[in-house]
């Protein structure tokens, strides 16, 4: 009966294979019978035939550059903004461009780069400066943005595809690469697709003019346009190329997956070795130097034919190149900005290292890090403070500018006494909370259930009913403490005994924070977010399924919650909603200070926010 039925729909399949060419050769004449359209066609003028129609423009074509408003998520760190960024274009030292995730639109000036809010939520990947005012950028969904002194306006493109590349040889002559083997014209008269008689995605595109054109994309694609067709290169790989360049002295350099490294010198393609295996990204050539990004932060230099590993002191991918008259400028991950002068690499942006904790002393804030950092900041400027640890530091509190505690999950806990830190023994094993009252009431959490209090002099274990590995700790006041942890475990203090609650949830709680003795608020993994009233733990729809990190609040009806992929959700009236930040980065930890909000995370991200 199955080979039957496998039989007939060959069959059937086959006919239909038969008649689709006549029912094809068959349109009607849309101009003489307009109604021949369907409602998702229109008619083409010049075949008179019905076609898809082609998609909507978006509703905000224009906008202005605007500085981040204080209602919005800030950047405090690092500066300008901690955004991935994806395409750079640079002309001088003083004048370029940079674009990135979720409409990230950097202008690089004397005083460096700046950063601005755009309304654009696309990603951009791809930009090219046409002036120090002027440059066209690329993006998902189709996106082609012309970029004039502190505006922007869309250009309309036949395509929604994810445009990856850019190269402008003037305002009226830009080619563009994308998904799909999308090739664009962009000129004054408007936007033109090309066929590129491939389906290859195109990641990058580079040329000396508009009839010599290199672009590279998936299994091993290198493409060529001569100004009237394109002309398929083989060349041996099949690894995806991510990055192409084309000298003014004619040779051509393509770069890509697992270390993949080809040059054209005189029409022939060759592989090269560059001594990694890790995925390029990116290529640039200046003076008969060539140099190459990766996915892991380390650049390769190749010159007078040998190759050397450039050290750049960062593991964030840089996703793009460029070149000036007198160096390099690469960019990527967390607003990652390097110059090289083809000696040394000039790092421009501010700390990076992934913050897991904040909190103030005084009118100090402190943040602490994945690699032992700590950092001060008085005012917006931070300042590194040797802790004398390489290990990942998750928490941090104290009673006051002098008298400040760090823990981490392998054993470290560390105390400042106003001048430096000093490691001290531990009470619990892989510490990960710590909070308290005062500087005779502290409370640390760590593995197992362990749970520990400080009374001014010795550390105390206390019983704590779970045998849960704890994440999250708020005290509320000296009588009422809360912890969270794996398998949807609460363990909460009151006149002086731990007792283990009933929830709703056996998911990871990771942060928790209490408005007062009965009304508090976990969060952890897979959207969870549990709420505690009258006694009882219920569960509500945050709307989310990534991991959530914090939470804290100003009242019981009015909490914020931080997680994974830069996403913060606001309670107010009793529902959960988005609140955008602008970011994918990894928020762990929200704290309050005075009427601020502040987030820290992934790539040294401090978010600043006034309520």
């Amino acid at each position: 009966m199955l080979k039957r039925s496998l039989l007939g729909f060959l069959v059937v399949a086959g006919c239909d294979g038969l008649w689709s060419g006549f029912k094809h050769g068959v349109a009607e004449n849309c101009v003489q019978t307009p109604s021949a359209c369907g409602p998702t066609e229109h008619c083409n003028l010049e075949t008179e035939i019905c076609e898809p129609k082609p998609p909507e423009p978006p509703t905000n074509t224009e906008g202005s550059f605007l500085p981040c408003a204080e209602s919005d998520f800030c950047w405090n760190n690092p500066k300008p903004s901690g955004q991935t960024l994806l395409g750079v274009s640079v002309l001088s030292s003083q004048s370029g461009f940079a674009v990135g995730e979720l409409g990230a639109l950097w202008r690089l000036s004397s005083q460096g780069f700046s950063s601005f809010r755009t309304g654009i939520t696309d990603d951009l990947h791809g930009v090219a400066a046409l002036s120090p005012t002027d440059a066209i950028a690329v993006g998902a969904n189709g996106t082609v943005l012309r970029i004039s002194q502190s505006r922007w306006s869309r250009a309309f493109c036949p395509t929604t595809a994810t445009l990856f590349g850019v190269v402008a040889f003037s305002s009226s002559d830009a080619w563009i690469a994308g998904d799909q083997g999308t090739v664009l014209h962009l000129t004054d008269d408007g936007c033109q697709k090309i066929s590129s008689s491939t389906e290859a995605p195109l990641y990058a595109v580079s040329g000396r003019s508009s009839k010599d054109l290199w672009f590279v994309g998936d299994t091993g694609t290198i493409l060529h346009y001569d100004g009237t067709s394109f002309s398929l290169h083989p060349t041996g790989t099949q690894e995806t190329l991510r990055g192409v360049h084309a000298t003014p002295t004619g040779d051509v350099y393509a770069v890509g997956h697992r270390g993949t490294f080809l040059r054209n010198t005189n029409g022939t393609w060759s592989l090269s070795n560059p001594g990694t295996t890790r995925d390029l990204i990116a290529v640039a050539e200046k003076n008969g130097v060539v140099l190459t990004t990766s996915s892991l932060g380390s650049t390769h230099r190749l010159e007078s034919g040998t190759w050397k590993l450039q050290a750049t002191q960062t593991d964030a991918r840089l996703s793009a190149l460029t070149t000036t008259p007198t160096d390099f400028w690469a960019v990527g991950d967390y607003g990652t900005t390097f110059s090289f002068d083809g000696i040394t690499f000039a790092n421009r942006t501010g700390n990076q290292e992934t913050l897991n904790g904040i909190f103030s002393a005084g009118q100090d804030l402190w943040v602490v890090g994945d690699k032992g950092g700590t950092y001060r900041a008085t005012g917006t400027t931070w300042q590194a403070v040797s802790s004398g640890m390489k290990f990942p530091l998750w928490a941090i509190w104290g009673a006051s500018p002098t008298d400040l505690w760090a823990v981490g999950p392998t054993g470290a806990v560390l105390r400042y006494n106003g001048t430096a830190w000093t490691t001290t023994s531990t009470p619990v094993p892989a510490p990960r909370g710590i909070m308290g009252t005062a500087a005779n009431n502290i409370y640390m959490v760590g593995q197992a259930g362990c749970i520990a209090r400080w009374d001014g002099t010795t550390w105390t274990p206390e019983t704590s009913g779970t045998t849960a590995d704890l994440f999250g700790l708020w005290v509320v006041d000296a009588n009422n403490v809360y912890a969270v942890g794996t398998s949807g475990s609460i363990v909460r203090r009151s006149a002086g005994q731990w007792k283990a609650e009933t929830t709703p949830k056996n998911t990871n709680l990771l942060g928790v924070w209490a408005a007062d003795t009965d009304n508090a608020f976990a969060v952890g993994e897979q959207g969870t977010v549990l709420r505690r009233k009258a006694g009882a733990w219920i569960a509500e729809s945050s709307g989310v399924t990534i991991s959530l990190w914090s939470v804290v609040g100003t009242s019981a009806s009015a909490v914020w919650v931080a997680g994974a992929q830069g996403s913060v959700l606001q309670n107010r009236d009793g529902t959960w909603k988005p609140f955008p930040t602008f970011t994918r980065n990894d928020l762990f930890q929200l704290y309050l200070k005075g009427g601020t909000l502040h987030a820290v995370g992934t790539g040294g991200t401090v978010l600043m926010k006034t309520l």
